[in-house]
């Protein structure tokens, strides 16, 4: 499994993304994670991922979301304090069998704990940091599908196609 100092940092933001209360915070946060997860891919030898960790969920899908048109403001559907009690729980929980997988769990609570749609797809994109933290420990066939944004993709694509239509 992953230890600690490679995935120690990228756990760390994971919990900023879920204490951020403005989607602009939430963005530069999620993008600095894949910049640290890039490093990480670095230190390892493994440039080409490192590469596409930085241009994919380092700049592309962030500045997707930044090309949006402004949404409401993000409106948490549980306070901070339990936000940041709730995540506590999931990565004592997750963090002794996997660090990835906290960064998973506290992604899957970010997009859970509020409406705000863009902040969903950051919550998605934090997950993803957890399954390419993960995927980097994998052999290459494995390793490339592990790091490409899929998910956060396909979600940055149902809400520019919503907020199209609202427009």
């Amino acid at each position: 499994m992953m230890n600690a100092p490679d995935g120690g940092p990228i756990l760390a933001l994971a919990f900023a993304v879920l204490a951020a209360r403005r989607v602009g915070t939430a963005l530069g946060l999620t993008a600095v994670q894949a910049l640290v997860l890039a490093a990480v891919a670095v230190l390892r030898g493994l440039y080409p991922e490192a590469a596409a960790i930085l241009l994919l969920n380092g700049i592309g899908v962030p500045w997707l979301l930044h090309s949006l048109p402004a949404g409401k403001p993000h409106r948490p559907r549980i306070g901070p304090v339990t936000s940041l009690c709730a995540g506590a729980v999931l990565a004592l929980l997750a963090a002794p069998v996997s660090v990835p997988l906290a960064v998973v769990l506290l992604g899957i609570l970010v997009t859970a704990a509020t409406r705000d749609r863009s902040m969903q797809v950051l919550g998605l994109l934090a997950m993803q940091s957890g399954i390419a933290l993960a995927g980097l420990a994998l052999p290459a066939p494995e390793r490339i599908a592990a790091i490409l944004p899929a998910i956060p993709a396909l979600a940055w694509a149902a809400l520019w196609a919503s907020r199209r239509q609202a427009a």
